[in-house]
């Protein structure tokens, strides 16, 4: 009688390799599309902005530096800088990152954001492969990877010519590295381990500190699973790293968040991180389905066995993150849990992969809606679409309009001005003296004013004669905060209703 197992076997493997396959081709195809598609299109808005800026000093200098000689480039009134204006408010890699990207690929929208871009590619790449190898399932590897590459909050941060895709990138590899390295005992993943604390550290420092708690807490928790090569590992990563914070990236902090150990501060800081996570990241209805599916173990197995350790570990980072980040920043802002994003979206394909394993459909109509709970769609029709901002409408107007050598006095954006038109530019974040300019050649007074710097720079433009100037209404929408990454106040689409900025330009004399 004829054995067909081995064939029958072999037709299985093959089966499931060509949906492998498939999966992810259908996972870059829509990674390059959502990341990459229309890049190019908006004008850099303020934060964006300055991280160009500074990169071009490297460029000449080959250090980061707060002013390239003609403009400053603090949002803070300069207390980012260092002696000569040295930066020091942020870690210096993603500067780098930016410098290389420009000598390589020149200037222009696409360019500055297409480095970031590509870190947030590869973050979808290393969640697919790092979860198929801790768990040996491509389908919970693909859950994972789906959920990351689907993510609103994701894409809005990954496609800004900022620090949070190298951010997000050294943050998940760390954490994929550790339980990797809780799993298989590889050398070779203590390496990657140093290397991306490392990354992590000249990235956004304060998460390194996080995720040196979250391991931390890991360690003391389960004693067990403590490991001589791995604590030598965190503890030269965090000798290695920590000089660079008392020396290159020294700052006044207390300049920088007086008030963070203020009990009232932190509570409301706690509480509104903790509904932007359950709003955009981690669905009240996942919680309450987490909740029913950890019910349910208790009820069959009478207890519950602790999580897997990528689970736990990503748990555990997770609450360290808003614990010690509350403490460790200024104000509530969203990009402040950029590096929570990925963990959240692996623990959601983890929770919806298991409800998958139980009902197929239930796992996929789960992970259905953790996607579209946050606006997706709303997303995909703003990078397909195309309209005017005010940012890029103002940036336009003065450079059709400008000879070199003029001077701009802007409540709001500074930076963009001083990236796209090389013309001296006053006002804005930057806290500089307004004390000498008499007319400036153009004058942008903005609807918003939400800081004490655009404030007085606003008292100074009432004290100017309006007379000499005359007024154009630009045909965008005056809305502040346009591409910002924070997903409640991103520009979405143009808003018709919104009034026209409005341009003071000043009538020559010889015109008067």
């Amino acid at each position: 009688m004829k054995n067909n197992g081995p064939a029958v076997k072999a037709q299985g493997y093959s089966k499931s390799s060509r949906a492998e396959y498939v999966f992810i081709f259908l996972l870059l195809a829509a990674s390059l599309f959502l990341l990459f598609y229309g890049l190019g299109t908006r004008y850099l808005w303020q934060d964006e902005a300055q991280t160009p800026l500074i990169a071009k000093t490297i460029l000449h200098t080959g250090f980061p530096y707060g002013t390239d000689g003609l403009n400053f480039f603090s949002q803070e009134g300069g207390i980012e800088y260092g002696r000569n204006y040295l930066w020091k408010w942020h870690p210096w890699l993603p500067f780098y990152i930016s410098a290389l990207s420009i000598r390589l690929f020149g200037e222009g929208n696409f360019a500055y954001r297409f480095p970031f871009a590509l870190f947030g590619l590869a973050s979808v790449i290393l969640v697919y492969f790092m979860m198929k190898r801790l768990t040996g399932l491509w389908r919970k590897a693909a859950f994972c990877a789906a959920g990351v590459a689907l993510s609103t909050a994701f894409l809005l941060l990954a496609r800004q010519c900022r620090y949070y895709s190298v951010e997000m990138f050294f943050i998940a590899g760390s954490l994929l590295f550790y339980a990797d390295y809780m799993r298989n005992r590889s050398k070779g993943t203590l390496l990657l381990l140093f290397i991306f604390l490392t990354g992590i550290f000249h990235t956004l420092y304060i998460y390194f500190f996080v995720l040196l708690a979250a391991f931390g807490l890991h360690q003391f928790l389960f004693p067990v699973k403590r490991d001589k090569n791995l604590v030598v590992v965190l503890m030269t990563s965090l000798l290695f790293n920590l000089p660079f914070l008392f020396s290159i990236y020294s700052i006044e902090f207390s300049r920088a968040n007086g008030n963070m150990f203020d009990a009232a501060r932190v509570l409301h800081m706690i509480k509104t991180y903790c509904l932007y996570t359950l709003k955009y990241l981690f669905p009240y209805f996942a919680v309450f389905f987490a909740a029913v599916m950890f019910g349910l173990r208790l009820r069959k197995g009478g207890h519950a066995a602790a999580p897997e350790d990528t689970t736990m570990i990503l748990m555990l980072f997770t609450l360290a993150s808003l614990v010690f980040i509350p403490i460790l920043t200024p104000s509530p802002f969203f990009r402040n849990l950029a590096g929570t994003v990925i963990p959240l979206a692996i623990l959601s394909g983890i929770l919806c992969f298991r409800l998958f394993e139980m009902n197929k459909a239930a796992g996929v109509a789960l992970a259905i809606a953790v996607v579209f709970a946050s606006p997706l769609v709303k997303f995909v029709n703003e990078i397909t679409g195309s309209w005017k901002e005010a940012g890029g409408c103002i940036v336009e107007f003065i450079n059709a309009n400008s000879s070199p050598g003029d001077e701009v006095l802007i409540t709001y954006p500074d930076m963009p001005l001083k990236l796209y038109t090389g013309l001296k530019v006053h006002g804005g974040l930057t806290g500089d003296d307004l004390s000498n300019i008499k007319e400036p050649d153009f004058v942008i007074m903005r609807r918003d004013e939400g800081s004490d710097y655009e404030r007085a720079t606003l008292a100074y433009i009432k004290r100017l004669d309006i007379r000499h100037y005359m007024l154009y209404r630009l045909p965008c929408g005056d809305r502040l905060w346009e591409n910002r990454e924070d997903i409640d106040f991103h520009d979405f689409g143009p808003d018709n209703k919104m009034p026209g900025v409005n341009v003071y330009k000043l009538i020559r004399k010889e015109s008067r």
